[in-house]
């Protein structure tokens, strides 16, 4: 006998989108809609250490996209070392600085993956869950994770660009530490506006449904992915598989088309987003009232048992 779907449904606020998902009890749900916020014109003049002094506790998952294309030039010319690992390794760098003495904690993911197809359902897939790493594990050693930066930049590019195998980790190394009460935070680099696929949908769940699946579980555990796409024409890509990530799970689409505005991008996704902030302020409030509440009844039960004259 076949049992109703549970309806889950998830509102994502700043463009007022909501965005409902029916998942079976099986596990099969229905596509993601793609609704992003899309951060274009962010206020980069404002990179001052004072944005770190209100994020924690924080846990931070930074994940690079270390596929082979990675290793072409920015276009900028920065130095001599110029390519879009680089500019990867060389925005992060400054969050591990500021962030230092202050509650937050950083876990860094790399992804690339192999050009084999696999076949799920009628969609040839490409990759796995073993073309990502977790390089290092949740920490607030900032000289450690340093030094995984420079491993990762040594390393170098190659590989294909495989989203769902760089999600999957981001999440993974957030919930090891089972601490529900840190906000947790994925920020999600890549070059490519999509995964690797013989196929050209738009969709996350027809180009690969282990994005959508991923991108479920991460609602799942309040974990927010924001975007950030390092191309001249990343601007373009808000209904791209990597906007749509950001659109599901509640985060931040940044295009990155001038890396040398990459960090201040990546410290100002920190920030608590719009979302958070209203339901804060509405959880707050909801607390003033409860206390309004118990205060009349208890000023009310005083009255009922003064003697009477």
């Amino acid at each position: 006998m076949n049992r109703a779907p549970k309806l889950y449904s998830f509102f994502l606020t700043g463009l007022a989108a909501i965005a409902f998902i029916a998942v079976s009890v099986i596990g099969c749900a229905a596509p993601i809609v793609p609704v992003t916020n899309v951060v274009v014109d962010a206020d980069v003049r404002d990179c001052s250490p004072s944005i770190f002094d209100s994020l924690g506790p924080l846990d931070v998952a930074i994940v690079i996209d270390v596929s082979q294309s990675t290793g072409r030039p920015t276009g900028f010319g920065i130095d001599r070392g110029d390519s879009r690992l680089a500019a990867q390794i060389r925005a992060v760098r400054p969050l591990f600085r500021k962030a230092r003495g202050r509650d937050i904690r950083f876990s860094i993911v790399t992804f690339s993956g192999r050009s084999t197809p696999r076949i799920g359902g009628r969609i040839r897939l490409t990759g796995s869950i073993h073309d990502s790493r977790i390089r290092a594990k949740l920490t607030g050693d900032m000289l450690e994770l340093d030094s995984v930066l420079s491993d990762v930049l040594e390393a170098g590019s190659d590989g294909m660009t495989i989203f769902f195998a760089g999600m999957q980790r981001g999440i993974q190394s957030l919930i090891e530490s089972r601490n529900e009460t840190r906000r947790k935070v994925v920020l999600f680099m890549s070059d490519a506006p999509r995964s690797n696929s013989l196929f050209l949908n738009r969709n996350i769940k027809e180009l690969d449904p282990r994005m959508k699946n991923a991108a479920v579980r991460a609602r799942g555990h309040g974990i927010v992915f924001h975007t950030f796409g390092l191309s001249r024409d990343s601007s373009q890509w808000r209904e791209r598989s990597l906007g749509q990530i950001a659109g599901a799970t509640g985060g931040t689409f940044h295009p990155i088309e001038d890396p040398r505005q990459f960090y201040c991008h990546l410290a100002n996704s920190l920030l608590p987003s719009y979302r958070q902030e209203q339901q804060d302020w509405q959880g707050a409030f909801a607390r003033y009232r409860e206390r309004q509440a118990a205060s009349s009844e208890g000023v009310t039960r005083s009255g009922d048992s003064s003697p009477q004259k």
